[in-house]
Order: structure tokens, then sequence, then C-alpha cells
């Protein structure tokens, strides 16, 4: 996308894609958006509050419960904001972040 594109028209370029994308479903195959690859991870959700401001943990592990990215989130009614965590901050709680990443994993 360009670069000079405000929020809104880089949604409005994004849902043209999208469309287009649906439009060629019939025929994926030539559709000039065809993926390079797919990719399926695991994240696992730590709420630490809800309501009105709301934040919490999304960790992302691959299919052997390896902690790939964490990403703190925080939410306040209409600003939504993501925090991705450098190896050093993820290396000081790596302890508490596995107990939840082994405890979701139980749950399946």
């Amino acid at each position: 996308m360009k670069k000079d594109l405000n929020i809104y028209e880089e949604y409005k370029e994004v849902e043209k894609t999208i469309q287009k994308l649906i439009k060629n479903n019939e025929d994926f195959l030539e559709c000039e958006f065809t993926p390079l690859a797919t990719e399926v991870r695991k994240e696992v959700k730590i709420e630490l509050s809800a309501g009105g401001p709301s934040d919490g943990f999304k960790i992302y592990v691959d299919k052997n419960n390896e902690i790939e990215e964490v990403i703190y989130y925080y939410s306040e009614w209409f600003n939504y904001q993501e925090y991705r965590l450098s190896e050093y901050e993820i290396e000081k709680i790596e302890d508490w972040l596995q107990f939840f990443v082994e405890l979701a994993s139980q749950e399946e």
C-alpha cells in the first residue's frame, strides 16, 4: 500500500483486495493474490482485566508450545494498542507465561 494513505484509505484498499479475492474464489488458481504460504499459529490469551479498560497478553507458540512471540495489549473504549515484548522482556516472565501455555494445552 502507498505510504501516504491515511488509515481509512488503507482500510478501503484492503477491503477492495478482499472483495477481489471473494469474486475470484471460484477459480482461485487464476487469482493474482494466491498466497505464497499459509501458517497456523496457536495463540494463548491471558486476560488481566476486562470491562472499560482491559489488558492482557497474547502468547504465540509453535507446535511444541515453545513461545515465539508475546504481545501485551491494552483496550480502552475506542483505543486499542499492542506492544510486542522484546526477547529480554519475555525472558523475565517466561516461566509465568509458560505456565499458562501449558495450562491452555491441557484444556485442548
